[in-house]
């Protein structure tokens, strides 16, 4: 399992959320995601997100959201690491730690515990993606190593 480090921003809003500013498209309900290019936009808790390897344009455009004073955008690059997850099975491998169907239900996203390891779990077009802590992606790997063991 090979984890990378992606670049991250936390965008917290200020009640109310910036609707207009942050756009139509933009996932405004908790669990909810987007998925633009090679970048990701996780509506994780109520007014907050973690976006994925955006764009330069998504920067500005939070950046200006921040210095209007409706938000506050933190580069969070290093905090997260991206876990490979198989290609078959990968579902069955998560419920092992956690009950994902139960976290994601109708969601795009959630995040939670697993293997008391702090995830954020996206389902998306291509399928299932993991994002891990990044002092705990060395533990959570030997974890899913051994469960995968047990499992195939």
């Amino acid at each position: 399992m090979n984890t990378k480090a992606p670049v991250c921003y936390e965008f917290v809003a200020f009640s109310p959320p910036p609707v207009a500013a942050l756009g139509t498209d933009w996932p405004h309900t908790a669990g909810a995601a987007l998925q633009r290019d090679n970048c990701s936009i996780l509506h994780i808790a109520a007014a907050r997100w973690l976006v994925i390897d955006p764009t330069t344009a998504i920067v500005e455009q939070l950046n200006n959201v921040a210095t209007s004073g409706t938000g506050s955008l933190t580069n969070i690059s290093g905090k997260w690491r991206k876990v490979a997850l198989p290609d078959s099975g990968a579902e069955t491998l998560l419920n092992a730690g956690a009950a994902i169907n139960v976290f994601l239900r109708e969601r795009g996203c959630a995040a939670f515990q697993l293997f008391e390891c702090p995830v954020v779990l996206m389902r998306g077009k291509f399928g299932l993606s993991l994002w891990v802590q990044s002092s705990y992606a060395p533990g959570l790997k030997v974890l899913l190593e051994i469960q995968r063991g047990n499992v195939d």
